[in-house]
């Protein structure tokens, strides 16, 4: 398909990931916002699988503002609504939450450090400062698993798009990949 469509999961379970993640040989990028719903499959798979040769991390900036923008579509706001327009226990509740969140994100980054590939300079951890509505896996730059964040959902009820490379067209995968090189 000229497009870069491959597939499409209605949803991800997470037990769905290790299956998904073996398709890596030479490179698996991630990017999240946390990392944490997946962090104790990824430390068993990356502990049992040793084929990849580079593990790559893009996560939310622990000080970044948009940690409220996410948690706000989270809960069912439009990606436009400003914080200053929600009632006033919703914003309590989502600053309480935007601490949790930063947490999360430290002990992250913090587990990820203490792993082998990290030691072995074979694992780089970066951050990003946009809320961006969806997941990512990329294997070997060649194919992604596009989780698309709907509002009022968690990133693990919402639907997956598959991507693969079409090295004679440029298509959807191409504007995905490129978010690695910003």
């Amino acid at each position: 398909l000229w497009s870069g469509a491959y597939g499409y999961y209605y949803s991800f379970d997470l037990n769905e990931n290790p299956k998904v993640w073996k398709e890596a040989k030479d490179s698996f990028k991630y990017l999240g916002i946390s990392g944490n719903s997946i962090l104790e499959i990824f430390r068993k798979w990356i502990s049992e699988y040793q084929g990849v040769g580079e593990y790559h991390f893009l996560l939310i900036n622990p000080d970044s503002k948009a940690i409220e923008r996410q948690i706000l579509f989270e809960k069912g706001y439009e990606l436009d609504t400003k914080p200053s327009s929600i009632p006033e226990s919703v914003r309590a509740d989502v600053a309480k939450e935007v601490e949790a969140v930063k947490g999360l994100i430290k002990g992250t980054v913090k587990t990820m450090e203490n792993t082998k590939p990290h030691k072995e300079g074979k694992m780089e951890i970066r951050f990003y400062d946009e809320f961006i509505p969806y997941w990512m896996y990329m294997l070997d730059n060649e194919k992604i698993y596009l989780g698309i964040l709907e509002r009022g959902k968690r990133g693990t009820d919402c639907p997956v798009l598959v991507l693969k490379k079409n090295k004679k067209h440029t298509t959807q995968f191409d504007a995905f990949y490129n978010t690695w090189n910003r």
